[in-house]
This record gives structure tokens, C-alpha cells and sequence, in this order.
């Protein structure tokens, strides 16, 4: 959600985010230009994880779409 809880549930739409850390080679090309920019869009919404700026849900075969 907006407020950063873990949707469990099916069928509910919330923020794509992943759980640090990555690997830094899955963001390279973000991470060698502007780390601030990277910060701000990707890192402050969500301390702790990586967001996407997507939305996305689980189905009810629990697969993400």
C-alpha cells in the first residue's frame, strides 16, 4: 500500500517493491550517474526497500501481475 504495509492477499493492488539488498549490478547504470536522483525515486518511499513505481497484485494463483 501507500503506507508500506505487505498486501498478503489476493486481487489487492499495491506498490512493487523489493526487499534490500540487491545486488548493486541490478541497478549499474542507476548507480553510476546521480545517486541522490536514484535515492529520491527508488529508496525513500520505502526504506529497506527498492521501489519499482509500479503497481502490481498478486492473482489468485498468487503469481504477480
Amino acid at each position: 500500500t501507500d503506507e508500506g504495509e505487505e498486501i498478503t492477499e489476493p486481487e489487492i493492488e499495491g506498490n512493487l517493491a523489493v526487499k534490500l539488498p540487491l545486488p548493486l549490478a541490478s541497478i549499474t547504470c542507476l548507480w553510476e550517474n546521480d545517486f541522490e536522483a536514484m535515492y529520491e525515486k527508488y529508496l525513500k518511499k520505502f526504506p529497506g526497500y527498492f521501489h519499482f513505481g509500479d503497481i502490481g497484485m498478486w492473482d489468485k494463483n498468487m503469481c504477480y501481475r
